[in-house]
């Protein structure tokens, strides 16, 4: 009678055994699938626009080329105005909100409201004097720059051109997670005063 029992014993123990080994590995299962979905699915990379000589990448990473690119490209479709400032760089500066952060949106609102008297009434194009050089895309930290941009600001009333002149405008740029802003980057300020070129 005593092997039997044994038997059944030693079998019923094994199977506890197998049961919580299973119920440990739908635990660890579970800790797995909510590991998974829990993490961040998506992340910026920027890529520099020249790959000849190869590049390592960061996910999250802002690369100098691209603060500067962001900044040109932000900067430019500020100030260029086909029609005219009155119309234009207000529709802009509503535009672009979410690529500048919220106290250089204040100085543009006010800086559109300054210049309402007779400065908008006018037409404006922005060339970009210099091309990209990695001094003028300075890394501050944390994923910020000071961005120095140089640009001709041609300006016409009735095809009659009333100012060309060249400015230096330095440029802060820092990230951003906003959703509405799929670039990731911002334009915070300036860095320093605009100066003019001679």
């Amino acid at each position: 009678m005593g092997k039997p029992r044994n038997a059944l014993s030693s079998r019923d123990s094994h199977i506890w055994t197998l049961r919580l080994i299973i119920g440990g590995g739908i635990l660890v299962i579970c800790g797995l699938i909510f590991t998974i979905y829990s993490k961040q699915n998506s992340f910026n990379c920027w890529v520099p626009p020249d790959l000849s000589q190869g590049a390592k990448i960061k996910p999250g990473e802002i690369l100098q080329p691209s603060a500067y690119t962001f900044a040109q490209y932000i900067w430019r479709e500020l100030n260029t105005w086909p029609t005219s400032g009155r119309a234009d760089y207000r529709e802009k500066i509503d535009a672009l909100k979410c690529y500048v952060s919220e106290d250089f949106m204040r100085w543009l609102n006010t800086n559109y409201n300054q210049k309402l008297g007779s400065e908008l009434d006018r037409t404006r194009e922005v060339i970009l004097r210099l091309n990209y050089a990695p001094d003028m895309s300075q890394p501050l930290g944390g994923n910020t720059f000071k961005v120095t941009l140089e640009m001709q600001i041609i300006e016409r009333v009735n095809s009659a051109e009333v100012k060309n002149i060249v400015i230096r405008y330095p440029l802060r740029v820092t990230p951003d997670g906003r959703t509405c802003n799929p670039m990731g980057m911002r334009i915070e300020g300036f860095a320093g005063q605009p100066e003019r070129i001679q």
